[in-house]
């Protein structure tokens, strides 16, 4: 175990104490990305923003002037339907399933007697106000915000004047999630896509330095004959590269996550809206495992050519494949086990059924103990060839 310690130290430290690898590896794919795909989103946001205005549809339990007058202000194309107490619940439901875009519980004429109460610096009393909201409609989002805002401001102004809160503002997302919705099949169809790419990126971008690149500057046989064992060098590189990818696409994976609701229109998507934090464990486990997969793949494809540039030739084949296989989301869906043996295909399907809500976790499970018996697989053939001479000092 020191042994293997000692190895993993040694390619952490190559990769984290070099700062321009650090920076391209690591902190440049994620942030990239945001940036590129928040630009898409705000342009395709425009275009559609240019080509027809939204209509925001509001329930409020009374037609309270001032306070409409304060939204139409920020949003003019804001409509209002004035509702009885005795509807609250009815149009909570209307809110969602789409029909209205939100419901705002507040006392009658409240807004209005707030400022009339202010400008006669009368006290006012502390209240609370729930807006019903859809997290599942970008209009909805998008009139919640602003009336959130309207409400922020009112209090602004009372604090200003009295140094004292009275208004509590609660918010209540009452979107049910929904297997078909659009979000979820646009998860389910592009993100095992790009998990994958960036996994192969990341793990592209190290795995022929760290073997081919040892054999290329001759300081790979200076390690052999250490009294190290062959399967301790093979474990330690393998584990102490997955741990560098790993990191390079969570920074990536981040960088899709902040921008995935600029891209997609609402700007206020929240990915906790729809998936619980099992999910998340879940997927961490599958990307975990997966990544082991790709970097024992690389290694093994690394050890066997002469230097970087032939590894990268070599690999660029494998990269291609697992594209191919991470667009298999779009036409192939099944939870036949038989399947779930293939590499890379595996992971594709396990975290396409997690995005889309449709988690097999014997099939998660397979996915992942199957991952771990192909590094296992990865981590022999690497001994083996690390121990062939042949390979190893062919140049």
């Amino acid at each position: 175990m020191k042994n293997i310690l000692t190895i993993m130290k040694k390619e952490l430290t190559r990769v984290f104490k070099d700062r321009r690898l650090l920076i391209t590896t690591i902190i440049l794919p994620g942030l990239l990305i945001y940036l590129m795909y928040s630009l898409m989103g705000s342009g395709i946001a425009k275009l559609v923003s240019d080509s027809e205005p939204t209509k925001y549809y509001i329930c409020t339990i009374s037609g309270d002037k001032k306070f409409e007058e304060a939204v139409l202000a920020k949003e003019p194309n804001s409509l209002f339907l004035h509702l009885k107490e005795n509807q609250v619940e009815e149009f909570k439901q209307k809110v969602s399933d789409g029909t209205y875009d939100i419901l705002i519980d507040a006392p009658a004429y409240y807004y209005e007697n707030f400022y009339k109460a202010m400008e006669d610096n009368q006290t006012v009393e502390k209240q609370d106000i729930t807006i019903y909201f859809n997290s599942n409609s970008n209009a909805s989002l998008s009139i919640y915000n602003i009336v959130a805002s309207v409400y922020s401001d009112a209090q602004n102004d009372y604090v200003k004047k009295q140094n004292a809160d009275v208004i509590t503002l609660k918010n209540s997302d009452i979107a049910i999630i929904e297997k078909d919705s659009s979000f979820t099949q646009f998860a389910g169809m592009m993100m095992p896509l790009l998990l994958i790419i960036f996994l192969f990126s990341g793990a592209m971008s190290i795995a022929p330095e760290s073997i081919a690149g040892e054999k290329e500057r001759g300081t790979i046989a200076t390690l052999l004959v250490t009294p190290v064992k062959r399967s301790e060098i093979a474990l330690g590189k393998i584990i102490s590269l997955s741990i560098i990818a790993i990191c390079s696409a969570l920074s990536s994976f981040l960088g899709v996550m902040l921008s995935l609701p600029k891209l997609l229109g609402g700007g206020d998507i929240s990915m906790s809206n729809v998936y619980g934090f099992g999910d998340y464990v879940i997927l961490l486990f599958i990307i975990v495992s997966t990544v082991m997969v790709i970097i024992g793949l690389l290694s093994v494809i690394s050890c066997y050519a002469k230097n970087i540039k032939e590894a990268s030739t070599f690999i660029l084949p494998f990269f291609f494949l697992s594209m191919l296989l991470g667009i298999s989301t779009m036409f192939i869906k099944s939870d036949n086990p038989l399947l779930y043996f293939i590499p890379i295909f595996n992971s594709v399907q396990a975290i396409s059924s997690v995005f889309n809500m449709e988690a097999n976790m014997i099939n998660i499970i397979m996915t992942i103990v199957l991952n771990l018996c192909y590094t296992g697989l990865f981590v022999f053939l690497l001994t083996r060839m690390f121990n062939n001479e042949r390979i190893m000092f062919n140049k």
